[in-house]
């Protein structure tokens, strides 16, 4: 049966199949998110078409987060997506036979629209969205220890949302202010080197390793 409707499928014209995908649709969600906001998916696309520059900025971001988790992350041989709910200050908690491994992902910024280079280095900002108080205490600073890796998404420089750089966030440069914070503005090679990689193995071998981040050569 599902062969013959192909076969038929395959004989019509564009308007006969986007008349017959509308009366599908009409019936057939297309993901959960849209009961959740209790808007069709092709409401909350065009609301996203009409979103400005800021907003679209964090919808990439988010888009790189999901694709670090639905795509990336079960394509890594022996890991386990251990994450648990809450708010917490990474994204992905990750576990293989060793231990766990906790993944912060940003994304390689833009500036107007395409991917921004620095000195010969793509850019990535490594604090939260939304800044708070604690304990009189500014919180959007990332402090050293609250995750393992960072996970970069090269996807303005590569134009493919998998393409991710990782870093342990030992290595990551601290603030002149105050060494115990990571600098918002990270530099981030545009190939693979001896302080960045594309395999999310070797992060963890370097992880592991507790050495210090390697000094190169100018």
């Amino acid at each position: 049966m599902i062969e013959e409707i192909r076969a038929l499928l395959a004989r019509c014209s564009d308007e006969q199949r986007r008349q017959i995908f509308e009366e599908l649709r009409a019936t057939i969600p297309i993901h959960p998110f849209e009961t959740r906001m209790n808007a069709k998916a092709e409401v909350i696309l065009e609301a996203l078409e009409r979103a400005g520059a800021l907003t679209l900025r964090g919808i990439r971001g988010i888009i790189g987060e999901a694709t670090f988790v639905r795509e990336v992350v079960p394509s890594l041989a022996g890991w386990e997506d251990v994450t648990p709910p809450g708010d917490l200050p990474y994204d992905a908690a990750l576990k293989d036979g060793v231990s766990s491994v906790k993944v912060q992902v940003k994304m390689q910024r833009r500036a107007k629209g395409v991917a921004w280079l620095r000195t010969g280095s793509a850019v990535v900002e490594v604090q939260r969205t939304r800044g708070g108080k604690r304990d009189g205490e500014d919180t959007r600073p990332y402090r050293f220890g609250e995750f393992d890796i960072l996970a970069v998404c090269k996807e303005p420089s590569h134009a493919r949302w998998n393409s991710f750089h990782y870093v342990p966030e030992r290595w990551l440069n601290p603030r002149s202010s105050n060494a115990a914070l990571i600098e918002i503005m990270q530099p981030v090679a545009l190939e693979r080197d001896a302080i960045w990689t594309t395999d999310f193995a070797e992060v963890v071998q370097r992880l592991r390793s507790g050495d210090e981040r390697p000094v190169l050569e100018t």
